[in-house]
């Protein structure tokens, strides 16, 4: 779980900032870009919070959070979004199917009684919010909060 928080605190920082450059819709006039730097400042301080949890059961526990943020992303940073939250989900749903609450490991540590199948099936889920792929995804959100939304998350 140790390298799952390093890799759940950089994805995380690569989330949170997002919005590229979707035009404008066509036929609502909607600025598809607008309405997620508007979430992206709204949200701001909810990161913050989160990255000084500094763990990845802060992902899981503000999941509704990530997901209504991605639900807004623009077209080209969606992809990115979905990885990332792809990634906390299958945390979330590996410590579900062992019946560990997301705070029970310590120090990196499962709760005592957990069986070996229940304990890999979550270290596969840890080293996948980890992974390459989704370290560069929320690299990627983060660097579009950056240059698009002109919100710096902190991270």
């Amino acid at each position: 779980m140790r390298t799952a928080s390093a890799a759940g605190l950089v994805t995380l920082v690569a989330l949170t900032a997002t919005g590229c450059g979707n035009p404008v819709h066509l036929f609502t006039g909607d600025d598809p870009v607008a309405t997620y730097c508007a979430a992206v400042r709204h949200d701001r301080r909810a990161f913050a919070n989160l990255l000084a949890v500094g763990s990845p059961t802060a992902l899981i526990r503000d999941l509704p959070m990530l997901q209504a943020l991605a639900a807004k992303a623009p077209d080209d940073i969606a992809d990115d979004w979905q990885v990332f939250l792809t990634a906390v989900e299958g945390l979330r749903d590996a410590l579900r199917g062992a019946g560990v609450a997301p705070g029970a490991y310590v120090d990196g540590k499962p709760p005592a009684g957990l069986d070996r199948a229940a304990r890999r099936s979550i270290a596969q889920a840890a080293d996948a919010l980890s992974s390459q792929a989704t370290v560069d995804a929320a690299g990627t959100v983060e660097q579009e909060a950056r240059d698009v939304c002109k919100v710096n998350l902190g991270m």
